[in-house]
């Protein structure tokens, strides 16, 4: 091989069959694995109560307060997956739009609530 035929392939001269230059480099098959993904949300909200202490103004049980006025993020992640399962089963989308369904049905899809809490601030 010649100078030549490096400039021409646009390699940096003698680096055309570098075992470790990147061009030459062989990605690793795709592999399946397991995780655990666990993420925290908090979102401030005005609610209405009747059922707080007159004393010092606090809420007795806040969170059943909040669950009487607004969805939880699981209630509003299976009425996602709700919604796009219907979607998908009712209207002949895309390829694009279909595959996109079908990852917001399988991102919705195995959720478990770790904890749910509320505090009044």
């Amino acid at each position: 091989m010649s100078c030549r035929d490096d400039f021409m392939g646009n390699y940096p001269p003698g680096a055309t069959n570098n075992p470790d230059a990147p061009w030459n480099q062989k990605d690793l098959p795709e592999k399946l694995f397991g995780i655990t993904v666990s993420c925290s949300l908090s979102k401030d909200v005005d609610i209405t109560s009747t059922d707080y202490d007159p004393l010092d103004d606090k809420l007795e049980c806040p969170w059943d307060d909040y669950t009487e006025s607004e969805y939880t993020p699981s209630k509003i992640i299976e009425f996602a997956k709700q919604c796009a399962e219907y979607m998908l089963s009712n209207k002949d989308y895309k390829v694009k739009s279909k595959y996109g369904l079908k990852k917001m049905i399988d991102s919705c899809t195995g959720w478990n609530t770790d904890e749910e809490n509320a505090e009044q601030v």
